[in-house]
């Protein structure tokens, strides 16, 4: 079988060859698809019923009131919000449980979200605070069970902080979830 070589080949073949800042650029992200298909990538189920199909449920929560009112212009409703073990799916059938928890939440509408993590931000440690999954889902991480209630601040900015006295300006509101 003859192997016919085009000129975008033999231009990509003369790159890697002069360039070992390319060889690295590329080693390394193919190093870590290789690693991350053996032991998988951490994921999140998309709903409550998938948690509880998979087997990584472990609780569900609700706010207090819902929607979830912090001033004039930003409020949210929550559909959805579990907890479960943290997990990585190995193959399309099968994964594996990591140490920890995490709480998921899934709002209304993709808009409740908006600004969130640019203009105000649900926790302020770096431990407590939430992260986007999604178009209306925010998460959080947990390395013990939590609470039956647990409380957040809310604020406005982004920055996340390590001690007290810097953020106590930039309180908006406070979020809490009680287990179901």
């Amino acid at each position: 079988m003859k192997k016919i070589f085009t000129k975008l080949d033999i231009v990509i073949f003369n790159i890697f060859k002069k360039s070992p800042r390319i060889k690295i650029l590329v080693l390394i992200p193919t190093l870590f698809l290789f690693i991350s298909c053996e032991y998988g990538l951490p994921s999140m189920s998309g709903s409550i019923e998938e948690s509880k199909e998979i087997g990584v449920f472990v609780s569900e929560y609700k706010p207090l009131k819902n929607p979830v009112i912090i001033n004039d212009s930003l409020n949210f409703r929550i559909v959805a919000c579990w907890l479960e073990k943290h997990w990585s799916q190995t193959s399309m059938n099968d994964h594996v449980e990591l140490d920890g928890y995490q709480l998921v939440i899934h709002v209304e509408k993709k808009e409740q979200l908006k600004g969130f993590l640019k203009k105000w931000n649900i926790g302020s440690y770096y431990k407590r605070s939430f992260r986007s999954c999604g178009p209306t889902g925010i998460m959080t991480d947990f390395d013990s069970l939590p609470n039956k209630i647990e409380k957040w601040d809310i604020k406005k900015g982004f920055r996340l902080s390590e001690s007290d006295s810097t953020i106590q300006k930039d309180i908006i509101g406070e979020f809490c979830l009680v287990k179901l």
